[in-house]
């Protein structure tokens, strides 16, 4: 028994809870109309659509997919569309409006970069032999916000990369949460396009990274799946706190998983079930490397909010327009990207991850991730080997443990606890003491030699 299974069963119990609180169909009758106050048109809509898919015979055109040139088909069938997951299709490739904005030392101002009709980086500096970053948003968001910024300076100053911003703010604000989740798809092809083109210009998939927060974390995995399909597999994918309706039970063609890169690790900070928690991030696995901080729940300094007394399940999300839904979500969600941007700019404080034992995980997964007497505090690098300890951020794929890990944060930036001597002779210990390594830290990520775990092993 591993940490998935407990997550797995706990998750399923809450899926299977909502379902039962559920109003696409009437309790009374099948043919009752649904209450006003609760049910306003856009889930009389939803109603009968779920009707009709269930019964495809009634409308035989109902789950013919929608395609776009270059982009591909979208279906609206399973598993794209069921009970647990009452998605709409996604919206057309203009509505959502996917921009890039390519970010260098050179030109830290950004250039937007041209997508349609043709991929046109002419009057750009990307250059095919630096590492790659895409930086994508989550839903009642944009680019404007200033996490994404902070996040793309950390990296400039740590290494000399081509750093995208990927904006599908349009999008991420539509009608409410359930189409924000379905325009992910189209993201997900919009960016797999784009990296198509990339590697056509001599880019190596293994030096993209992409990150991405909320939705941001599963159009990611989409981007990766895209890309492994050319077999053009990208090197990582950090997820940070990938959200957790619509995907949690779901298949992996819906959400992110760690196949989608050869390196996928995540950062869970509002792991507890939606229903009735309202928690947003995933409560499971879902990388080589997932680390659950202070608990995976909640944050230090963050306090718990009431849950809107009209969500009982995933499609009373219809009735909140993803603005006001934003204003609801705990800052535990959000603390996911500040922990990996000051993961980026410390330079003698990490944030250390001890692997968890299946009783800890049983603990922390019956509790909700709410007991965090059950962590494994690291206040000391004496039980750190490098089979049981990783460090979260940048570092993360470089080393070679792989697993769940706990990770404890102060409540205020820069959020980390361990000490600059005690950071030393960690990172001598679990990176299995690379001659020089510590020394290199302080020059830009790149110059970093650590070992590099390939499916055969350390080299």
């Amino acid at each position: 028994m591993d940490f998935m299974t407990p997550c797995l069963f706990l998750a399923a119990l809450y899926a299977m809870a909502g379902l039962s609180h559920q109003g696409l169909i009437s309790k009374n009758s099948p043919t009752d109309e649904l209450p006003s106050t609760k049910a306003p048109t856009y889930l009389e809509r939803l109603d009968k659509t779920v009707k009709t898919r269930l019964n495809p015979t009634e409308s035989e055109n109902v789950t013919e997919p929608t395609c776009y040139p270059e982009l591909g088909c979208f279906p609206t069938s399973s598993p794209w569309f069921s009970l647990t997951r009452p998605l709409p299709g996604p919206a057309a490739p203009e509505e959502v409006n996917t921009a890039l904005y390519l970010f260098t030392r050179n030109r830290p101002n950004g250039t937007k970069v041209m997508l349609w009709p043709k991929i046109d980086l002419e009057e750009t500096n990307f250059n095919t032999t630096k590492p790659t970053i895409f930086i994508t948003h989550g839903f009642a968001s944009n680019t404007s916000n200033e996490w994404m910024h902070d996040m793309k300076d950390a990296y400039l100053e740590n290494m000399d990369a081509n750093v995208f911003m990927v904006d599908w703010g349009k999008g991420a604000k539509g009608i409410n949460y359930l189409r924000a989740a379905s325009n992910t798809r189209i993201v997900g092809a919009e960016l797999g396009r784009f990296g198509r083109h990339i590697v056509g210009l001599g880019q190596q998939p293994d030096q993209i990274h992409a990150v991405g927060h909320s939705l941001g974390a599963h159009i990611s995995g989409y981007f990766g799946k895209r890309m492994a399909s050319i077999n053009s597999t990208i090197g990582r994918i950090t997820a940070l706190d990938p959200a957790q309706p619509g995907f949690e039970v779901e298949g992996p063609e819906v959400k992110l998983t760690k196949n989608d890169a050869k390196t996928v690790d995540v950062l869970h900070t509002d792991a507890r079930p939606f229903i009735p928690f309202f928690g947003f991030g995933m409560l499971q696995p879902a990388g080589d490397i997932d680390f659950y901080i202070n608990g995976g729940a909640l944050q230090p300094g963050c306090y718990t909010v009431e849950v809107p007394p009209n969500i009982t399940s995933l499609a009373d999300l219809a009735t909140m327009t993803v603005e006001t839904l934003s204003k609801w979500v705990s800052c535990s969600h959000g603390r996911s990207y500040e922990y990996f941007t000051w993961s980026l700019k410390n330079k003698d404080c990490f944030f250390v991850g001890r692997k968890m034992t299946l009783v800890e995980n049983v603990a922390k997964v019956g509790t909700l991730g709410t007991l965090t007497l059950a962590d494994p505090i690291v206040d000391s690098i004496r039980s750190c080997t490098k089979d049981n300890c990783n460090i979260l951020g940048f570092l993360s794929s470089r080393l070679p443990a792989r697993g769940a890990f706990a990770v404890t944060t102060n409540d205020k930036p820069p959020f980390c606890k361990s000490r600059a001597d005690e950071m030393k002779a960690l990172y001598n210990t679990i990176s299995l003491g690379v001659a020089g390594a510590w020394d290199k830290i302080k020059t830009p990520f790149t110059m970093i030699e650590t070992p590099k775990l390939t499916k055969f092993g350390l080299n």
